[in-house]
C-alpha cells in the first residue's frame, strides 16, 4: 500500500484518510505546490499527494491504477511505466499541467497511458 512517508506532506483537512490512502472529495483538495494523482478520470476517486522531490515507487495498491494527474508544483514530474526486459517508457507532466484522463494520452507502443504508471519522479 502506498503510504505517506513520515517526512512527507499532510493531506488537506477536507480529505478523508483511510489506511494510508487519501480519498478526495473535490479537485480543490489538491493544494498549490503539490502533485496529486487520482484513480479515476476527472480527478475522482482515491487520491495520493506529494510535495517533496524524489521518486514515488508505487506499490501494488497504486501501481497501474492512476488515471488523472494534476502537477501543481513548480517543476515537472515524470510518469514511468516500468517494462521488465525493455527500456522504461516515460511521460513528462510539466509544472501546472493537469491531465483529466490518461486514457486520452497516447502511448508510444499504441494504446494510452491509463493505468500504466508504476512510479513517478518529482524533480
Amino acid at each position: 500500500m502506498l503510504t505517506t512517508p513520515a517526512t512527507a506532506d499532510a493531506a488537506t483537512a477536507s480529505a478523508i484518510k483511510t489506511a494510508g490512502v487519501v480519498t478526495v472529495r473535490d479537485m480543490s483538495d489538491c493544494r498549490d505546490g503539490w502533485l496529486c494523482v487520482w484513480e479515476w478520470t476527472n480527478y475522482q476517486g482515491d487520491r495520493y499527494s506529494r510535495k517533496s522531490a524524489g521518486t514515488m515507487e508505487l506499490e501494488d495498491s497504486w501501481r497501474d491504477r492512476i488515471t488523472s494527474v494534476w502537477n501543481r508544483r513548480n517543476s515537472s514530474v515524470v510518469l514511468v511505466n516500468v517494462r521488465t526486459g525493455f527500456p522504461d517508457v516515460t511521460k513528462t507532466v510539466h509544472a501546472g499541467d493537469a491531465i483529466a484522463d490518461l486514457g486520452k494520452e497516447g502511448y508510444f507502443l499504441g494504446g494510452n497511458w491509463n493505468n500504466k504508471v508504476d512510479k513517478i519522479i518529482l524533480k
